[in-house]
């Protein structure tokens, strides 16, 4: 073998193992960050959600995508959310739209396309969240056709509630 190939080896094989321990130290700290109250509040709400409450699958698809008393997971937050909105809570729909706007890769198009249908099922089930997000896929030109007046208009209407705790 070659002698720099060697070195490359080891500097490669020892920055891995070193990612991988930065990688746990920053789990493990992630760990302290979960009061027992939130990791409470997140066992009563997981709870609820596994006996069928769209309200409460929808919170806890929160709480893993936020980290709120349990370790963030993307991949949970999206299971819940789409369980919630198969139950028919509209907001779920919004939060499924803004998971995949996080997650998405801009060179799978499809994924902003499918953001923008969970936006609009939301703004249609009568969500208000779900008018900020298809906004949001309204400007994204990666969902599809670029509607600028119509996000503008969106953004109005939930201006116009003027209801500064509907988002707390």
């Amino acid at each position: 073998m070659y002698p720099i190939l060697s070195v490359i080896k080891n500097t490669s094989r020892q920055f891995c193992l070193g990612a991988v321990g930065l990688m746990f130290s920053l789990h493990a700290m992630a760990q302290y960050d979960i009061t027992p109250e939130d990791k409470k509040i997140f066992e009563q709400t997981k709870t609820a959600a596994q006996n069928n409450d769209a309200k409460a699958q929808y919170e806890l698809a929160g709480m893993y995508l936020s980290g709120i008393g349990v370790l963030q997971n993307q991949n949970n937050a999206k299971l819940w959310a789409e369980k919630s909105a198969q139950a028919g809570n509209a907001d779920a729909y919004s939060l499924l739209a803004d998971i995949t706007l996080i997650s998405g890769d801009r060179t799978f198009t499809e994924e902003f396309v499918k953001a923008r249908e969970y936006a609009t099922k939301a703004v249609a089930g009568g969500s208000i969240r779900g008018k900020i997000s298809l906004a949001e896929t309204l400007i994204t030109p990666e969902s599809g056709d670029v509607d600028y007046p119509r996000a503008i208009t969106l953004l109005e209407e939930v201006s116009a509630l003027n209801d500064k705790d509907y988002f707390n």
